[in-house]
This record gives structure tokens, C-alpha cells and sequence, in this order.
């Protein structure tokens, strides 16, 4: 049996190539899904944990606790501390299972005294200090002077030595010998010490995450050699230790997706057990971290399944397709092998050995290839964007693997299901149900379509509803769960209004079939007749070709929107493509009122020099813009401090800003206009309309905090203006106001203070020019934002890369499948109707009349389906796509979120399109040339 499918599959190489391509693909893009999840979400727990150490100084893998031992019993607080050393080393850090950096075991003994002569006040004084021990400390420190404390006792005297810090605060002498008492009278039997300081050391690096708790925390300390101290004072008859500090540096980096739930878990627990115990000082920073990754990884999740359901929907749709395709063309065989006494069980062995084959191979490369595609979307800038970045973590694991078996099993049952019942058929029954009238499809008799339009119009009807809720609250949709039927309910429109296409598709066939039944030529005739009558393996195509195409570009349609909103949020935050705060002199002068107190004083500023930032390499404008957060302003019996104030010089403002143009009822130059007429024109939010009542013409009054108050007229209002967000709330819990007013009229009026210098680079200037500049020019900065920079860590963050990832991918394996469905269903449509083409050279067609032919069913067939493809990937864009902000903060999302199309995008997809179409039409004049009626026309054929 196996010869018989292999010599099967070799005649039909290019079908069975073709089914190949389309399981490898597949197999790919299942087994991708785990890997590239697992990827970015590991990329995004360590990113969570590097963010903690930058935004908190504080390492993420520390594990510190701190123990006090009260007992006047030395018995007893031996053996307290005994058993919290061996729970913690024994047990605490084992069950953490991860590398350590450094395991650190600090001994405190406390409330201890010296008195000495000091030179430095010339009398005596009392010092408290503490005698401390550290593991491993010689290897992290460097001596400035003398030497290592001795491992071992000198007479009475012990060996110490100190930092620097403690050196100066404590005014204790090098190579000096300080007799050390206790301070309380706890400890009866307590015999003074006698302690030599013999060096003074310095941290090796002041990175080294080993010293934990900074210098200044050891600048009351004298540190004895560990050992030292073990032998000398933690003897259970004379344990002096007063406390304990056990401190360990994991590496957080080791923390991965597949422990990290067993780490929350143990250190939770260690957190109860030491709190219950009444550990004095407990610190695992990365503990809550590691808490909130749970949910956000639970929401990147479902938000990368969702945006790939489509495309694993699809891939099943193909591999049906091509699986109906062969079985159909098959069919004749099947009856022929029955004829000839090959039972059912031996056909359907025959189908599960082919699957099988071509399964093993997929499962080969399969996830190979799948984890190459991760890598390269790991290096995704952006939609179908790529740079050279680092790689995503990625590993071929058992997810890898389980997916792709998943995928196999898909395609082995859309194999197995129809050779089950094409292996019943009988030459008879081939034959009857060839001559049978076509019959309705299950979806048509079930009204599939209108159920797929009804699913979809509750999502728009949910989504709507959400939306209203989100408005009424003033919250954020985020706070609200997310339902992923908002996500699948653009591939059920897709589906919904395909089939609903292709149950009216054939009427309108038949109609222009009837309309020109007697203008028609041959070739048309021939068209519309065989278009009209071969619905079943037609309507596949039609439903394919529009539901890859549409799923291709709502793909990219969703990813330049998300890209684009996302980079419009960074230029309007931040106002223009770079903004300076220089370094600004300020002193202090009597405030010059009459009878102002002589305390009462105000702050004066001394200006850069303007023209050194106006001139910096690459800049193409530049403007002065003084804002004012905390301005106030009066209006009757109502008064607000929480107003911003934004002074600008209009025309430069408008060739310096970034500003997006449909956000205003006018084009915002037209403001900007108004402003030029009238030095006192005042530009004012919506918010004042609401809160004072203020109309156009009403003079306002803002008072500048201790620069004075300016008074201007209401010339416009506005909703948005650069850096301005009108949902952002602030004293009061009240949305912020807005007021702009011109820069010159303002410093012509009152104190000068300091302002920014909003830039405008020319093209193709880098920011590496811009900041070679300054620092040639040595100006002082204290604040720079750069809108080119932010873009490019905002592309770096994991869930944007991510989502980009998805989305290419999936654009990507639509335009494959898409290249491969269509190849395999012309091969195969060519090579079931030879006979048909046989019979019609006989009666007359020329091939370049079979050609015409082709082509009239190509465009009743392909193009048609392409062009309802582009119309409903544009619709179902235009409408899902907003929806896609359900996944981010829309009250952060300032400008509003808007659906964006990228002509390049429709470019790429037009001409994939254009290369499949000439691909199809060379295979069938290829395929056509090849015919020989003597050996198409057979007797006892049709």
C-alpha cells in the first residue's frame, strides 16, 4: 500500500507539493503562537523588573529580612537565630530556584559605647556604635588604609576596621584601640571589649548590588572578620548577637515564564511565615512585581490569541478547502478501486498513510520554521518593519510542539473526514451523483450568514455599549473586562457578509447570463454557463480568496493604526520634535511694591542665550514657549488654580509645533491668526464654556503665580492644543484648563521667567547632530525630550512589539495561504476539466478561445472575489478596527484614536494580488497547451 501512495503522490507532485506548503505553513504558524507569546511575554516580565530597578534604584532580585533577638538568655537567642539561619538557607532560598548573585549573612551587635579623647572638639566624648560581621565582605571592598582585621584575637583585643564615612562621623583613629560597653544593663554578665581599628576600606564598585543598604547605613559600624566573630560571640553560652540580617541578590533575568508562578507562590508564604514570626524588617521588592505580571500576562495574552484566532481560522478554512478540492477530483479513483474490489477500509489507509507522510514531514520543519519567523518578528520596528535588534528568547519547547500536533490533527481529519465518505462511493453512485442538480449548501439551508452578521452586529451593539459606560464613568475601558468576542467579531462579519455574497452571487451570474444570452460570445457563453453550474468548487475559491484578503487588510489596516496613534501621542505630549529646558541663573531681590515687608522677597532669572539653541546643527525652527501649570484665574464669585498657561510667539509656533489638523474646528493656523491681530487674545479651552460660563469677547484674568496677573480677551475656544490633555484631572479631582496667550505680550508685561525652546529639525537630521552640537557648544540642558527617541522605546516596548508581531504574521501567512489556495484550486480545476476542454477543441475553440475563456472565468471567479475581498477588508476596518482601542487606555490616548490607512500597505497587498493572478494565468496556459484531444475524448466518457 505504501508503494501504491507513493506513486500516487509523485503523479501528483504539485498538488501534493502544494498541500505540502500549505501543513508546513500551518504547522508553523500553530506551533509560532506558544513560541512568540512565551517570547514576548518573558521580554516583557524582564522589562517589567528593569524598569522597578531604574524607576526605584532599588536591584528587583533582592531578598532581605532583618531579625531582632530580645531575649536577656543567651541560650535563647542562640537558638532563635539558629533556626531562622537554617529555615532561610536551608529552606527559604532553595525553594526559590534561581541563581543567586550574592548570599549574604550579617551579625549585629548592638547598643554598644566608646569614650575617647577627641582632638578634633578636645574633650572627650561617647560614641554609640555597633560591631558588625559580614560573609564574603573581603571580597567587595578595597582597603584605603592599614589592613584586613585579623581572623583571630589578639590578647584581649580584636581587630576592626571601618569605612570611610564612619572614619569622619564617629572620629575614630587608624591603628587606635577603643575599650566598647554596653549601653543598657540587660546583659549583667557583659564584660567590656577592647576593639583596634587596623584598616578603613571603600565598596569596590558602588554598583555592587552586595552593599544593599548604601554606605550610610554603615557609618556607625565596626566590622570584625567573620569567622572571628562566629567563634568568638555565637557560642550558646555567650551569643552577644542582638540581631541578624540575612541579605541574597537572585538574578532576576532567570526568572521565567515556566517558575514564575512557583516563586510568587514560596516567597508569599516566606512573606507570612517571617510576618508571623515577627521578622523585624522584610524586603522582596520583585514580590509585587511578579504579582501584577499574572494579570498583564493574562491580558497580553488573550490579546495576541485574538488578533491570530483569524489566522488560525483561515488556515483551517484552507486546509478544508484544498482537503474538498482533492477529494473531489479523487472521487473517480475511489469509485474505480471499489469496481476493482479495494474495500473501504483499505481507500481510507490508503488517505490516513498519505496524511501521515506529509505530516511527519510538516512536524519536522514545521516548528523550525516556526520559531525562525519568531525570531524574525522579534526584530519587528513596527508593521512589516524590521531592524537589527536583540532576538526574543525563544525556545522549541513542548507548547511548540503540542501546537503543531494540534495542527496536524486538523489537517489529518479534513484529509480523513472526506475520503470516509468519498470511500463509499461506487462507479454507480460517482455517476448518479455527477447528473444530480447542485443542492444547497449546509450554511445556506441554515442560514449561516445571517447568523455570522447577527453575532457581529452584537459585538458592534456590545462595544457601543461599553463605550457609553466608559463615557458615563469618566474611567477607562481597561478597567472593564475585556470580551474577546470584540476582537472575533470582525472574522464572523468577514464570513458573515462572504457567504451572504456568494448566496447572491449566482443570481446576479444568471442574470447577466440571461441579459446577454443572445450577444454572448462563444467564450463568454461558455463562461457564464460553466460559472453558473460549478457553484460548489467555485463558491470555496470566493469565500477563501475574500476572507484572506479582507483578514490581510484589517491586519494591516489595525497595525498602522495602533503604530500611528501611538507615535501621534508621544509628537503631541511632547508638542515638536525636540523641547529644551536650559539651565536658568536665578537669584533673589526685595519684591519692588511700596511697603512690601523687607523679607518679602521675589525670584529674578538671568536668560540664556537665545540664538545658541536658534542656530544648533539641523534645526529648522525654533520658538520660545513659557507654560505655567499652576496658574489661577477668577471669574466672579468662582476662582481655579488648577489652569495651565502656554505663552507662544503664533508664527513661529505654527512652523514649530506638531499638531494633527482634523482636531479642531478649524484649521489650527486659523488660531493662530487670531492670536497675530491682538497681542491680548486669549486662546481658551472648552472647559472654561462649562465651568464659567466665559463667551467669546470676555476678559480674563490669569494670575502667573509671583510674576503677576495678565489680562486678556476670550478670542477662541479649543478642545485640543499641543501638550494639552482635556481629560487630565488634577487639584479637586477637576479637568485641568487651558489658556494660550502670546509670549511677546507677556514678557512685555511682566518679569522675565524661564521658558522652552521647542525645535523643529530639518529632514533627515538626526538627533546625534542635534546633541553634538550642544555638548560642542557646551550649553547647560536641564531637560531635554526628543519625539524620535520616545517613538524608538515606545517601539521597544514588548506589548507593542508584540501586537506588531502578531499582526505581520498574520498578514504575511495570509498572503501565502492566499498565493498557494489560489495555485492549488486552478491546478487542480484545470486538471479536472481536461476532458471538457477536449470535447470543446473538437467542436471548433481555438486555444487562444480556450484562453479567453479561462481568462472571462478568471474575472468572474478571482477578481471578483479580490475586489469583494478589498470592499470588505475596508469596511470591516473601518468599523472593527476602533474597537481595537478596548486593548489601551483611551483616556491616555491624546490625540483621540483615529483609523489610519497606509497607501503602501494597499500597495504590497495589490501587487501580491497581481503576481497570483499572472502566476494562475501562465499555470493554465500552460496547463492548456499541454491538452491532446485524441487523448482527452475516450470512449464510454461523458
Amino acid at each position: 500500500m505504501l508503494q501504491m501512495v507513493l506513486r500516487k503522490m509523485i503523479k501528483n507532485r504539485w498538488m501534493v507539493l502544494c498541500l505540502l506548503i500549505g501543513v508546513i505553513i500551518a504547522t508553523a504558524m500553530m506551533s509560532s503562537i506558544p513560541e512568540y507569546t512565551g517570547g514576548i511575554l518573558q521580554k516583557v516580565l524582564t522589562k517589567d523588573l528593569e524598569d522597578y530597578q531604574v524607576k526605584n534604584n532599588v536591584f528587583p532580585g533582592t531578598y532581605y529580612l532583618k531579625h531582632d533577638f530580645y531575649s536577656d538568655d543567651v541560650n535563647v537567642r542562640k537558638s532563635k537565630y539558629d533556626e531562622f539561619n537554617n529555615i532561610i538557607k536551608d529552606d527559604f532560598y532553595k525553594t526559590i530556584n534561581i541563581p543567586a548573585l550574592y548570599k549574604v549573612n550579617i551579625l549585629n551587635f548592638e547598643y554598644l559605647n566608646t569614650e575617647f579623647m577627641s582632638e578634633y572638639l578636645n574633650k572627650k566624648v561617647t560614641e554609640n556604635i555597633m560591631i558588625k560581621a559580614m560573609s564574603d565582605m573581603d571580597k567587595h571592598i578595597k582597603m584605603l588604609h592599614g589592613h584586613h582585621p585579623s581572623k583571630s584575637k589578639s590578647g584581649d583585643v580584636y581587630e576592626v576596621m571601618i569605612s570611610e564615612t564612619a572614619m569622619h562621623d564617629l572620629d575614630l583613629k587608624l591603628d587606635s584601640t577603643y575599650n566598647i560597653k554596653k549601653i543598657n544593663t540587660i546583659d549583667d554578665n557583659f564584660k567590656p571589649i577592647n576593639v583596634k581599628i587596623a584598616g578603613v576600606f571603600a565598596p569596590e564598585s558602588t554598583n555592587d548590588t552586595y552593599w544593599y543598604q548604601g554606605k550610610a547605613s554603615y557609618s556607625d559600624s565596626l566590622f570584625m572578620d567573620y569567622s572571628l566573630f562566629c567563634n568568638e560571640f555565637m557560642k550558646s553560652n555567650d551569643c552577644k548577637v542582638s540581631s541578624a540580617e540575612w541579605y541574597a541578590a537572585f538574578d532576576y533575568h532567570k526568572i521565567t515564564l515556566s517558575n514564575i508562578s512557583d516563586i510568587t507562590t514560596n516567597l508569599d508564604n516566606q512573606y507570612k511565615w517571617l510576618n508571623s514570626n515577627q521578622a523585624k524588617d522584610i524586603n522582596i521588592p520583585s514580590l509585587d512585581t511578579l504579582k501584577k505580571y499574572d494579570g498583564r500576562q493574562k491580558q497580553l495574552k488573550t490579546l495576541l490569541w485574538v488578533l491570530q484566532v483569524p489566522v488560525i481560522l483561515m488556515l483551517i478554512f484552507y486546509l478544508f478547502m484544498v482537503s474538498q478540492l482533492i477529494m473531489e477530483e479523487e472521487k473517480n479513483e475511489i469509485a474505480v478501486l471499489k469496481s476493482r474490489g479495494a474495500t473501504r477500509v483499505q481507500i481510507f489507509k490508503s488517505y490516513l498513510t498519505e496524511s501521515l507522510i506529509l505530516s511527519g514531514i510538516a512536524i519536522i520543519f514545521g516548528p523550525l520554521i516556526g520559531m525562525w519567523i519568531c525570531k524574525l518578528l522579534g526584530a519587528s520596528n513596527g508593521f512589516l518593519n524590521f531592524v537589527q535588534r536583540t532576538s526574543l528568547p525563544i525556545y522549541l519547547d513542548y507548547n511548540a510542539y503540542l501546537y503543531a500536533l494540534i495542527a496536524i490533527g486538523l489537517f489529518i481529519l479534513t484529509m480523513l473526514i472526506p475520503a470516509f465518505f468519498a470511500s463509499k462511493t461506487t462507479i454507480v453512485l460517482y455517476k448518479q451523483e455527477k447528473s444530480k442538480i447542485n443542492k444547497k449548501a449546509i450554511w445556506q439551508k441554515y442560514f449561516i450568514d445571517f447568523v455570522f452578521i447577527g453575532i457581529s452586529s452584537y459585538g458592534i451593539y456590545n462595544y457601543n455599549v461599553r463605550q457609553n459606560i466608559m463615557n458615563y464613568n469618566t474611567g477607562s475601558v481597561t478597567d472593564l473586562p475585556i470580551d474577546p468576542l470584540l476582537f472575533l467579531i470582525s472574522t464572523f462579519f468577514i464570513l458573515g457578509v462572504g457567504l451572504l455574497f456568494l448566496r447572491i452571487y449566482p443570481h446576479i451570474i444568471k442574470l447577466v447570463f440571461w441579459i446577454g444570452k443572445k450577444t454572448w460570445s462563444p467564450t463568454a457563453y461558455a463562461s457564464l454557463l460553466s460559472v453558473s453550474r460549478s457553484t460548489g468548487k467555485n463558491q470555496f475559491l470566493i469565500l477563501f480568496l475574500i476572507f484572506t484578503l479582507s483578514i490581510g487588510i484589517f491586519n494591516a489596516k489595525a497595525a498602522r493604526t495602533i503604530n500611528t496613534n501611538n507615535e501621534e501621542k508621544i509628537k503631541y505630549s511632547i508638542g515638536a520634535d525636540v523641547t529644551i529646558m536650559a539651565n536658568w541663573i536665578n537669584g533673589e531681590r526685595p519684591r519692588p511694591m511700596p511697603g512690601a515687608p523687607i523679607t518679602d522677597y521675589v525670584v529674578t532669572y538671568t536668560e540664556p542665550d537665545y540664538k545658541q539653541y536658534e542656530s544648533l546643527s539641523g534645526v529648522a525652527y525654533a520658538t520660545k514657549v513659557y507654560t505655567k501649570n499652576d496658574a489661577s484665574i477668577t471669574m466672579g464669585d468662582k476662582d481655579s488654580r488648577n489652569v495651565c498657561f502656554m505663552g507662544i510667539i503664533p508664527s513661529e509656533f505654527g512652523k514649530t509645533a506638531w499638531f494633527r489638523t482634523d482636531l479642531l474646528t478649524y484649521h489650527w493656523y486659523n488660531y493662530l491668526n487670531l492670536m497675530t491681530k491682538d497681542p491680548r487674545a486669549f486662546l481658551l479651552s472648552r472647559s472654561f464654556q462649562k465651568k464659567y460660563n466665559i463667551k467669546l469677547g470676555d476678559e480674563v484674568t490669569v494670575t502667573l503665580g509671583e510674576r503677576g496677573s495678565l489680562s486678556g480677551i476670550a478670542y477662541a475656544f479649543v478642545d485640543y492644543w499641543p501638550t494639552y490633555n482635556p481629560h487630565q484631572v488634577k487639584d479637586e479631582n477637576l479637568q485641568q484648563d487651558l489658556i494660550v496667550g502670546n509670549f511677546n505680550y507677556v514678557e512685555a508685561n511682566l518679569p522675565i521667567a524661564p521658558y522652552e525652546v521647542w525645535i523643529k529639525k530639518q529632514n533627515n537630521v538626526t538627533s546625534q547632530q542635534l546633541y553634538d552640537d550642544i555638548k560642542k557648544k557646551n550649553l547647560k540642558v536641564n531637560n531635554l525630550k526628543d519625539t524620535s527617541q520616545e517613538i524608538i522605546k515606545s517601539k521597544n516596548d514588548p506589548i507593542l512589539q508584540g501586537i506588531n508581531g502578531a499582526l505581520t504574521l498574520g498578514f504575511l501567512v495570509t498572503m501565502a495561504i492566499t498565493a498557494v489556495g489560489f495555485l492549488i484550486y486552478w491546478i487542480i480545476s484545470i486538471r479536472s476539466r481536461i476532458l471538457q476542454f477536449g470535447v470543446l477543441r473538437a467542436m471548433g475553440f481555438t486555444f487562444k478561445e480556450l484562453i479567453k475563456m479561462l481568462i472571462w472565468e478568471q474575472f468572474l471567479i478571482s477578481v471578483t472575489a479580490i475586489f469583494m475581498g478589498v470592499i470588505i477588508g475596508g469596511v470591516v476596518s473601518d468599523i472593527f478596527v476602533p474597537m481595537l482601542k478596548v486593548a489601551f487606555n483611551t483616556s491616555e490616548q491624546i490625540p483621540p484614536f483615529k483609523v489610519i490607512a497606509y497607501g503602501g500597505d494597499y500597495i504590497k497587498i495589490y501587487a501580491t494580488i497581481g503576481i497570483i493572478l499572472l502566476a494562475g494565468l501562465i499555470i493554465i496556459g500552460r496547463f492548456v497547451s499541454k491538452i491532446k484531444i485524441n487523448e482527452a475524448i475516450k470512449l464510454g466518457e461523458d
